[in-house]
């Protein structure tokens, strides 16, 4: 399999709010053999903020990526890197540090708007991507 990526809580719900993105990247994606991860965190971000379960979010995700979507469960040692990336970078918060220690921990590559989150994943020497350079995976 390819370098799989994650996707973060901004793009999760782009895509499902806009069609158009998660088409786009769909079609970054033809023909690569990238796995595609959704961190618990970015989950549950989901359910806070726009109201949708997980089951819900993954089976959408799923559905307009036309391939399957694993969920990397958040354990005790991605907390304790997480707050490590708090206390020695601290441009994040803790969702998106939790996101930052799951990737590391998985080798994924990140995919969000964020441009913080971007600037932590270089900090942490992560390779994270803006949506719009998905063409490049």
């Amino acid at each position: 399999m390819g370098q799989s990526i994650a996707l973060d809580t901004c793009v999760v719900i782009a895509m499902l709010e806009r069609p158009g993105l998660a088409r786009s990247l769909r079609s970054s994606l033809r023909g690569k053999r990238a796995g595609v991860v959704l961190p618990d965190t970015v989950l549950s971000e989901v359910r806070r903020v726009r109201g949708h379960g997980a089951r819900t979010v993954l089976a959408r995700v799923e559905r307009l990526l036309g391939r399957r979507v694993s969920v990397a469960v958040t354990g005790a040692a991605h907390r304790r890197h997480a707050g490590e990336i708090r206390s020695r970078y601290a441009v994040c918060h803790a969702g998106d540090n939790l996101i930052v220690a799951v990737c590391s921990s998985l080798d994924l590559v990140l995919v969000t708007f964020d441009r913080m989150l971007l600037q932590a994943c270089s900090f942490v020497g992560i390779a994270a991507l803006h949506p719009a350079e998905m063409g490049g995976l």
